[in-house]
């Protein structure tokens, strides 16, 4: 009787042995499947992000040279943002005159734009010269973004050294002589002027 037990007993034991090997093994080739799958599953959803092409030539004036835009969607933006910009200005009437021209920027569909214009301060009968220097992008969706304060120090970069290209410069030196000349010529403005620089200097 207990030669017949343990023969049960050993019986059985194999038979757990064996489904305990069964066990692991599927385990580890349920695992093996699983790693499979999730690894096809990352390689699938792995996305290309296009890189930008760049505009050949963009940092030589000669291949880059300063020109009144053309481009219908920028000198849309730019009229709306000074309508805006004077609607919200506490001592500027109106922003007039606008005269928009562009540089290519660093990449395709990008451009960096500067704006002269006459600003028009309450009060005050004498316009006062200005320029706006922004950068535009094309967006994928059709539209144009307006950019008048660039935090990408690249962009920054860019944006000076284009500044410093000859043609630019002339436009710089031709809005600082007219701004120079507007102050010479009318004393009020002079003054408003100066009490705009001192309010700004104080906040």
């Amino acid at each position: 009787m207990a030669e017949r037990v343990r023969d049960i007993c050993r019986v059985y034991w194999d038979q757990q042995r064996a489904n305990i090997i069964i066990g692991a093994f599927l385990v580890v080739l349920f695992g093996m499947m699983a790693v499979f799958f999730l690894t096809n599953d990352t390689e699938l959803q792995v996305v290309s992000v296009p890189v930008a092409e760049e505009n050949a030539g963009c940092e030589e004036m000669e291949t880059n040279p300063l020109g009144l835009s053309k481009n219908g969607r920028i000198c849309g933006a730019v009229q709306k943002y000074y309508e805006r910009l004077g609607e919200n200005a506490r001592f500027a009437e109106s922003y007039d005159d606008l005269i928009i021209y562009q540089k290519n920027g660093k990449t395709k569909g990008t451009y960096v734009v500067f704006v002269t214009y006459r600003m028009k301060i309450q009060d005050i009968y004498t316009y006062v010269p200005g320029l706006g220097t922004f950068y535009a992008k094309e967006e994928e969706d059709g539209g144009l973004k307006l950019d008048s304060q660039v935090r990408d120090i690249r962009l920054q970069q860019y944006i000076a050294r284009v500044t410093q290209h000859e043609d630019a410069k002339r436009l710089f030196h031709m809005v600082e002589q007219q701004y120079a000349r507007a102050v010479r010529s009318d004393a009020m403005l002079a003054e408003a002027l100066m009490d705009l620089q001192n309010a700004a200097e104080s906040k």
